[in-house]
């Protein structure tokens, strides 16, 4: 078989989706996707900065109840942690509330979707040999 630009790793299934395959797919674009229609829910009611907290809190909650997965963090990774959980996650879910109150929710899943789309481009025009 000659070089491909997609495959799948060695030893890992080829073939066409399964049920449960597509099950599983459409309950994770399910769950991303409600998140964005929640964030417009909530911008009828609250400002940007509190649905950005709720969002945390809900998210937190929801961990919280998988004690096993805790393990303490060591102390020289607590700076390395608190940058990645601003930008991450404080950042984000700051911004998409403000930028919802100006386009709906369809809209921001689909951009925040493309950002692979977008990324893959720009770094093919910034990487491009011919601009060098």
């Amino acid at each position: 078989m000659g070089a491909r630009t997609l495959s799948t790793s060695h030893g890992t299934h080829r073939g066409a989706f399964a049920a449960i395959d597509w099950a599983l797919f459409l309950v994770v674009g399910s769950i991303w996707g409600a998140s964005f229609l929640f964030t417009a829910v909530g911008l009828e009611a609250f400002r940007p900065g509190l649905v950005t907290w709720l969002r945390i809190l809900c998210g937190a909650a929801v961990l919280w109840s998988f004690p096993g997965a805790r393990t303490p963090i060591a102390p020289e990774d607590r700076t390395r942690l608190a940058v990645l959980s601003i930008t991450w996650v404080a950042l984000p879910l700051t911004l998409f509330p403000v930028a919802q109150r100006s386009v709906n929710s369809a809209i921001a899943g689909m951009l925040n979707g493309a950002v692979p789309i977008f990324t893959a481009l720009i770094g093919a025009l910034l990487l491009n040999s011919s601009w060098g």
